[in-house]
């Protein structure tokens, strides 16, 4: 599902067609998903999209935003301690990985302390643009990072 430079290529699923969308014609959420998901009505129509790309893509479209969350992570589990059982604890015990490190040593942590960061990963990978039909990414499903692919699959709307 990736094309030769890596991604991120998305797919819309509408019906039974599946249809290639440029990363421009999805744009990142300007509203939390709460707000997002009670769209309704004319020209607010909910998709399922999948979004795929190489992983060293991923790392460099999230990997300033990943380092600026690490050190706030830090400061939290510094002040509060990390929960027992939660990615955060595991993620602090491997040495608080930076997120390279992280998916090549654990690839399903990974997974797992982003997926609570679903608006943010939208942001990043949504491209603000000016196609004629836009879609804006409502949630993040499913998140499944390897150390070669990162796939995304979730809700988006179509908008117009």
């Amino acid at each position: 599902m990736c094309s030769e430079g890596g991604g991120p290529e998305f797919v819309i699923v509408d019906g039974e067609d599946m249809i290639p969308v440029p990363r421009a014609a999805i744009a990142p959420p300007d509203m939390n998903f709460g707000q997002m998901q009670h769209w309704e009505g004319e020209g607010h129509v909910p998709l399922f999209y999948s979004c795929a790309m190489h992983t060293p893509v991923f790392l460099r479209l999230t990997g300033d935003w990943f380092a600026s969350w690490r050190e706030e992570a830090l400061a939290d589990l510094a002040e509060d301690g990390p929960r027992p059982g939660s990615a955060e604890a595991y993620w602090h015990h491997l040495g608080a990985l930076e997120l390279d490190a992280l998916i090549e040593a654990d690839p399903l942590l990974a997974a797992h302390l982003l997926r609570p960061q679903a608006f943010e990963l939208c942001q990043l990978l949504g491209a603000p643009g000016r196609s004629p039909v836009r879609y804006c990414m409502v949630s993040v499903e499913d998140l499944i990072i390897s150390p070669a692919v990162v796939r995304m699959d979730g809700v988006a709307v179509r908008v117009g």
